[in-house]
């Protein structure tokens, strides 16, 4: 779905496969193609066996399948008026259990709304817990009380905990749908991801949607409590279970709210417990009273003062500050990467304290890279490939020296050295591949690289071959080579580029993601609470040397010699380009995107900590700069339950908050639709002249048999809201 689309509605989603164990089975045969004959290159077949298990039944729901609900959890307001319903991440979960009524398929899940009271009057208020496998038995079944049973349920879903709740059969008859009616209460939304926070969501977008028939009401200088619960229902489609004096219901989820006379907090209403009076105090920084002076400065820039412990034992005070900067920050020139922490300690000495934020992004960045073994090999072989490619550089210029005649040179290394360089700069890109070659009829390097014994081809072979050739060769022209090698490839190391480009392709992924900060703590981005107090927005920069730093830390592992570190200032270059890349690529590529260009500009972006977050964890938003131009999303993801972090490709001037269209409510917007079948405000949904659906016809100038699904659920759906935060006076 594109983003011009708003939402659409499906009525159902039902899974194509029914339910069981499926195996899929795949055998594929080598063979090799050789003289215009193709011959079989494995005996056997290869077989690969994989299976699918389609539920005939839910009995309990995996962490973070809730998306939302309504009313919120907690709620104490006026929602009489609110249709309760509640927003499922998997789009086909209400019609897993495949239940039909008269052919047509209905959802095998309901969303049960009954007062306290009514759960103490009929004795059923308790969740009970189990194993599947015992309810299934029938453990804890009384007399007189139905429950369905299930068959051919898989043993790993037997052993699985389920919850559920007996209800009296005349309560659940009074505030159930009726069969009629089961399938007006559940449909499918579709709506565009591509500006939401990073969840697991469906690929496509899709949601799915149960609602209750049973309206909240309130009885004035009352406050009336209600416990809802997300239920399989299909035990309503069973004949034996018609007139039970107790049903059991598996319970997936609950939560409750209460109904009083205040008005409830709305989308926009939170947006705007967000907004400050002085701009200033939207940046990212402390705030309050702050002597003046050079402490102030630093805290206005966004530092913070803390303590720290040195590995000596001594303690004291320094400034550190996150990647997430209230202004504009100069880029820190330097001439290599920092090869330790203590390399990027800044010492002011007017005042006397240490700036440890860039010693600890570089920390940040080395326990983020060791932490991972995959990239631990990764970097290790970059590192081994690239010094081999020097090694046969180091090893053909000796040997090119020695076969052009240049013998009377070997004497004299200074002179030696400063001719191979010339000759180096003068090389095109024929003769730089022909000198790592070996020659026209030598194989290329990158097939050599992949051969067995590489490791003889280098140094190894080549200097032994020269020393029988130029036995002048002396150790000061041998120490010459390796440094015009290492000064050469620094200068150069555009060269290696396509040489390492199956190396550097998964590092640059890996460092991409660092450079968004996804490994980083969350105490490196919030070094103190008052950064980002509760219901707050705060608004930063992205620190490119903060960055830089946690890429040093990174790609600094296995340093142990003066020539790890030159390599190290070669892989730094090499790799740094393509991880920029990769930084602007990894959000593009999971919702299908468009790459933003690399303009080299700052990045900014924002934080949230609100119950705005919590309530809405799918909320959309576009973002602006100053002229106009919509700035891509590089990372929105939710750092805690009410924390939202939000980092833009440029620096933000028009902010649009949206509430998600998969969470749009559903209310009785119009006086003719409240229709009730009974005085615990259960929607009738009779198509006469009388019921909702027939109130709907006569609304729309329609038949009651055309009121549908979607059309009952358009009719319903309310507009969502919106907020704009946006720069003035250029804050």
């Amino acid at each position: 779905m594109n983003e011009s689309e708003n939402l659409r509605l499906y009525a159902s989603m039902v899974p194509q496969m029914d339910a069981g164990i499926w195996t899929v089975e795949i055998e594929q045969e080598l063979s090799l193609n050789k003289d215009a004959q193709r011959k079989a290159v494995n005996e056997e077949k290869i077989r690969v066996r994989r299976q699918i298990l389609v539920p005939s039944a839910v009995f309990s729901l995996t962490e973070g399948m809730v998306v939302n609900r309504c009313p919120l959890p907690g709620t104490k307001a006026a929602v009489t008026d609110c249709v309760p319903h509640i927003i499922l991440k998997g789009p086909f979960l209400p019609w897993i259990g495949r239940c039909r009524w008269k052919e047509k398929a209905v959802p095998s899940l309901g969303l049960l709304v009954l007062t306290e009271q009514e759960l103490r009057e009929n004795g059923c208020g308790t969740l009970h817990r189990m194993k599947v496998k015992d309810y299934l038995g029938g453990v804890g079944r009384d007399n007189g009380v139905f429950r369905p049973d299930y068959t051919d349920i898989p043993k790993e879903m037997a052993e699985q905990e389920c919850s559920y709740i007996r209800i009296a059969g005349p309560l659940a008859k009074k505030v159930l749908p009726h069969m009629d009616e089961l399938s007006y209460y559940a449909h499918c939304r579709q709506v565009y991801i591509g500006n939401k926070a990073e969840m697991g969501l469906d690929r496509d977008g899709l949601f799915s949607v149960v609602m209750s028939p049973r309206v909240p009401q309130y009885i004035p200088g009352q406050v009336q409590s209600y416990h809802t619960f997300l239920i399989v229902q299909d035990g309503l489609l069973r004949e034996e279970g018609k007139d039970s004096p107790f049903q059991d219901f598996i319970v997936l989820y609950s939560w409750e709210f209460q109904v009083s006379g205040q008005t409830p907090y709305s989308f926009r209403r939170f947006c705007e417990d967000l907004t400050e009076k002085d701009a200033d105090r939207m940046l990212l920084r402390l705030s309050g009273d702050i002597p003046d002076g050079a402490v102030k400065e630093r805290v206005k820039e966004g530092f913070v003062p803390l303590l720290y412990h040195a590995r000596t034992g001594d303690e004291g005070m320094c400034f550190y500050r996150s990647p997430l900067i209230p202004v504009s920050g100069k880029e820190i020139e330097k001439k290599e990467p920092f090869f330790t922490a203590d390399a990027a300690m800044i010492y002011d000495a007017q005042s006397a304290v240490f700036d440890l934020s860039l010693a600890c992004a570089w920390e940040a960045g080395r326990l983020s890279a060791v932490s991972d073994q995959v990239y631990v090999r990764q970097i290790l072989a970059l590192r081994k490939k690239a010094q081999q490619i020097a090694d046969v550089l180091f090893s053909r210029m000796l040997s090119r020296a020695a076969e052009s005649g240049k013998k009377d040179t070997l004497d004299r290394p200074e002179e030696f050295a400063q001719s191979a360089r010339k000759e180096l700069e003068q090389l095109g890109k024929e003769e730089w591949d022909g000198l790592l070659q070996g020659g026209k009829d030598a194989e290329t390097l990158v097939m050599a690289l992949n051969r067995t014994g590489w490791d003889t081809i280098g140094q190894g072979e080549g200097l032994m071959r020269l020393a029988g050739e130029a036995s002048c060769i002396t150790g000061e022209v041998m120490t010459e080579t390796e440094v015009l090698v290492r000064a050469f490839l620094k200068e150069n190391y555009m060269l290696l580029l396509p040489l390492l480009e199956e190396e550097t392709a998964p590092l640059a992924a890996w460092l991409g993601k660092l450079l968004l900060l996804y490994p980083v703590p969350q105490d490196y981005l919030l070094p103190h609470p008052q950064l980002l107090p509760r219901e707050s927005v705060r608004f930063f920069y992205l620190d490119e040397n903060w960055q830089r730093a946690a890429f040093d830390g990174a790609v600094s592992l296995g340093l142990d010699s003066s020539r790890q570190a030159d390599f190290n200032c070669v892989m730094e270059r090499i790799l740094y380009e393509s991880t920029r890349k990769e930084m602007l690529a990894y959000r593009a590529a999971l919702y299908g995107e468009t790459v933003p260009g690399d303009d080299g500009g700052p990045k900014g972006g924002f934080m949230i900590r609100s119950h705005l977050v919590s309530s809405w964890p799918t909320l959309s938003l576009q973002a602006y700069d100053k002229e106009g131009k919509k700035l891509a999303i590089l990372r929105m993801q939710h750092l805690a339950g009410e924390t939202l972090l939000c980092i833009l490709d440029g620096i933000p001037a028009r902010i649009q908050v949206e509430e998600p269209g998969e969470s749009l409510q559903m209310k009785i917007l119009h006086k003719d639709y409240e229709v009730f079948r009974s005085d615990a405000h259960v929607l009738d949904l009779d198509k006469a002249g009388s019921g909702l659906l027939g109130q709907m016809a006569k609304r729309l100038g329609k038949k009651a048999e055309e009121i549908d699904v979607l059309t009952f659920v358009t009719e319903l759906l309310t507009t969502g809201e919106r907020t704009v935060f946006e720069k003035e006076g250029g804050k």
